[in-house]
């Protein structure tokens, strides 16, 4: 399994919400900026910090490499 599947399995079984699981797989497998982000998801580039703060301690958290 490559780190971009497990790194996707985690997000899809911890990452509560559709929106967030979205945002957290375009910053940490595709590797887009939060403005990048912001701009296909019509949503602030701080609302993405802040669902990547939110997220990222969970995600790195239930990653066994």
């Amino acid at each position: 399994m490559s780190g971009a599947s497990k790194i996707g399995g985690v997000i899809d079984e911890y990452v509560l919400h559709a929106r967030d699981r979205e945002i957290m797989r375009r910053s940490m497998i595709d590797g887009q900026t939060y403005e990048a982000i912001a701009e296909a998801m019509d949503i602030s580039s701080r609302t993405v910090g802040n669902r990547v703060r939110k997220w990222r301690p969970t995600v790195n958290g239930h990653l066994h490499f």
